[in-house]
């Protein structure tokens, strides 16, 4: 937790979680994954989920819904999913319907991403993109010290009609 800035996340093993009163969230390029603590003993049986390209509804059957509402984006609800381990912690795992948007918050107006924090996202993806689409080079150590591109999912592309990259909005 970084006081100074008020931002709410934890960084492990190069995964950058931003954490809600219940549940902790983090994104990739094109995932977003969500982890909730449940009580131990937890079986799908006793998990209400729902899911479609808008919409995500998870809780366990009898409670109040944890996550219940409009997603921030759309994702791809036939290749979304969740998991249960070790009877406690549910992992669920949304696929994004367009690669490097970035998400503000998993469902549309509740716990948004301090400035901090969803700048230090995006960094991050931006970065998943450079080692992706350069995969000899290590960029584990590499920092940004500047602004982020307005367009970051196009940054680096260049149109190769005219040999230019692609103007920023």
């Amino acid at each position: 937790i970084n006081a100074e800035y008020g931002a709410n996340w934890n960084e492990k093993a190069g995964t950058l979680y931003y954490e809600t009163p219940h549940y902790k969230w983090s994104q990739t390029r094109g995932e977003v994954m969500i982890v909730i603590q449940v009580p131990q003993g937890t079986r799908p049986r006793d998990v209400d989920f729902v899911i479609t390209s808008s919409k995500l509804k998870f809780g366990l059957k009898g409670q109040k819904p944890i996550l219940d509402g409009p997603l921030y984006l759309p994702i791809k609800a036939d290749e979304s999913t969740y998991t249960i381990e070790d009877q406690k912690e549910v992992n669920i795992l949304l696929v994004k319907a367009q690669e490097h948007e970035s998400w503000s918050s998993v469902i549309k107006g509740q716990h948004e991403l301090d400035p901090f924090t969803k700048e230090k996202m995006d960094k991050k993806m931006l970065l998943e993109k450079f080692q992706n689409e350069h995969p000899g080079f290590d960029f584990s150590g590499a920092e940004f010290n500047g602004q982020l591109p307005k367009d970051p999912k196009n940054f680096g592309r260049f149109d190769l009609s005219s040999n230019k990259p692609p103007q920023e909005p």
